[in-house]
């Protein structure tokens, strides 16, 4: 869909969970299925905004030392994600901030990624509903796939 971005199998989920996510009505004309725009485009309104809000709540309590180093899965937590992979997949796709320390394996390669709470803090403070910063990075500019010149 153009206005999203959003592949079938997503728009297939939306409107077949649309008891909970409140996504509306199709309209059928033989074998044309349409929305109504209006409808639809409050609901989307409606939907980003309850994305916004499930993905904004960052966990932080006063006795968090701001320079305390977190694994990945810490990281996870603190930035309300289900798991330690999202974490991963937005580092490895360029979302996601640079770790403030590399613990390296025997071979050189990372190991394990560890980044400050201030880091994480900063980082969801301009980050929005789908975990990328305002500002993302172009997928050409992935990590690993960038061309050499």
């Amino acid at each position: 869909m153009q206005v999203t971005g959003a592949g079938r199998s997503t728009l297939t989920y939306w409107y077949r969970n649309r008891d909970t996510n409140g996504h509306p009505e199709r309209i059928r004309d033989g074998r044309r299925v349409f929305y109504d725009a209006g409808k639809w485009h409050r609901w989307w309104k409606s939907y980003q905004a309850a994305q916004d809000r499930n993905h904004s709540k960052v966990v932080r309590s006063a006795n968090d030392d701001p320079d305390e180093l977190v694994p990945t899965a810490v990281a996870s937590q603190i930035m309300g994600y289900s798991h330690a992979d999202v974490v991963r997949s937005l580092y490895n796709d360029g979302y996601f901030p640079e770790p403030d320390h590399v613990e390296l394996a025997s071979t050189g390669a990372p190991r394990r990624l560890f980044w400050k709470r201030s880091t994480l803090w900063a980082h969801a403070e301009n980050r929005d509903h789908r975990g990328r910063p305002a500002t993302s990075r172009p997928a050409a500019a992935k990590r690993g796939n960038t061309a050499s010149s």
